[in-house]
């Protein structure tokens, strides 16, 4: 195996989200036993979620330490250049990111926890900082300009649903509240638009 390409590729998943970036939320390594991979982690519907697994398993030992970096420059650079990475370990879509939320980890050193959000009421982790660190960094602020680089900053909701907490099995992910609030938000819309008093 080459050192410059570590990850090693199933072509056939790569190919197909290459050819498919707008359902794609994040892409993040995942454990497999004792070994790692990258998954993007694919929207299908309302509410369902699915790891979509792009590189073969490998060893903790040889997987590579900043795996968004050596996707990007591996045949992974053509889905990358809408996407924001973060320590080269997680890399989100700025096409669905709606913004980023904090919530405070009780009883922890590294005690907030920062969240990506998406504009269909899902969410991910991306990082965990001591309070001082945080605020020393900005704070929320400094993830929001970030966006703002990207696109316009405008949150859809005021609570967000965390992916990885609805686990039906090692490759999907239903949020059952999520798929009822899309709908109705829908409808809502829908009824502000044809009457204007509400």
């Amino acid at each position: 195996m080459p050192l410059a390409y570590p990850l090693v590729y199933i072509d056939e998943n790569l190919n197909n989200i290459i050819q498919n970036p707008d359902n794609v939320l994040y892409l993040r390594p995942y454990d497999i036993g004792c070994k790692r991979a990258l998954f993007a982690i694919v929207k299908e519907d309302k509410g369902v979620y699915k790891k979509v697994q792009l590189t073969k398993e490998q060893s903790n030992m040889s997987f590579p330490f900043e795996p968004i970096y050596w996707f990007y420059n591996g045949p992974g650079h053509r889905l990358l250049k809408d996407f924001i990475s973060f320590y080269n370990k997680l890399a989100l879509n700025t096409t669905n990111l709606d913004g980023f939320k904090t919530k405070t980890l009780e009883n922890k050193i590294y005690n907030v926890g920062v969240f990506a959000t998406f504009n269909d009421g899902s969410a991910t982790f991306v990082i965990r900082e001591s309070e001082k660190k945080f605020d020393r960094k900005g704070g929320i602020q400094s993830y929001i300009d970030l966006l703002k680089q990207y696109k316009e900053y405008n949150p859809q909701y005021d609570t967000y649903e965390i992916i990885e907490f609805h686990s039906v099995n090692n490759d999907t992910f239903i949020i059952p509240e999520l798929q009822n609030r899309v709908e109705e938000r829908s409808k809502v819309k829908k009824l502000t638009r044809n009457n204007k008093r509400l």
